[in-house]
């Protein structure tokens, strides 16, 4: 029996996957996540975390080897989509830099998942989250700093999630788009909670390293 596998991919409109090929892919039980840039998947991932990700040469927001290095440090496997004979020399860099391989854009459905049996012969979920002294259990929805628990809500835990998986500095603004579901889901409402959850981080006292840092006029990120 084969295991559903959740392939997130980043794509172009020159390098689309066709209705066809969602279809075949959804027949055999890989579910095809799309977005339109780099950024915007990173950040996704820590709603839903993929079992394996696709990135083309051409990939839009980020740089390709700083994308890689990032779905690495998640321990998640990810394969280069060769967009065009011009990214060759990126897409083999990429491959000392933790890609597992390279396909050629546009992929077909049965290149794909041939690629991500073998890349994920026996998917299961990861449910702990780590960075720095900041421990994340996804299952328990526990929180911890330096062994010491921390409660937080609902919603903060979600929040801290997107935070953890982005790996990079999130605006406000960012956090608003990809937390719709929260009620304090407005600029203004993403930078209170984010008040609360530096607070509770943070317990009696200021840590020595940050655990969630603010970068002034940019927004926020979490300590590796």
């Amino acid at each position: 029996m084969r295991l559903p596998l959740v392939v997130a991919t980043v794509c172009s409109e020159r390098n689309r996957p066709s209705a066809q090929t969602i279809e075949t892919l959804a027949a055999a039980e890989i579910e095809l996540v799309q977005h339109d840039d780099g950024a915007t998947s990173l950040l996704a991932m820590g709603r839903a975390r993929p079992d394996l990700v696709v990135v083309p040469t051409d990939v839009h927001g980020v740089d390709l080897i700083e994308y890689v290095e990032a779905v690495r440090r998640a321990d998640l496997p990810v394969i280069v989509g060769l967009a065009d004979a011009a990214g060759n020399a990126v897409a083999v860099a990429a491959l000392d830099h933790g890609a597992r391989s390279i396909l050629a854009l546009p992929f077909g459905a049965r290149e794909l998942e041939n690629e991500a049996r073998l890349a994920v012969p026996n998917p299961a979920p990861r449910t702990t989250l780590h960075a720095g002294s900041l421990t994340m259990d996804l299952l328990s929805h526990r929180v911890s700093v330096d062994g010491r628990d921390v409660y937080l809500s609902a919603r903060e835990f979600q929040l801290l999630q997107l935070l953890l998986a982005a790996d990079r500095v999130v605006s406000a603004d960012e956090l608003a788009e990809l937390a719709p579901g929260l009620p304090e889901a407005s600029v203004q409402g993403i930078r209170v909670m984010i008040g609360r959850i530096r607070r509770k981080l943070e317990g009696t006292g200021p840590l020595t390293t940050p655990v969630l840092e603010t970068v002034r006029g940019v927004g926020y990120r979490i300590t590796r």
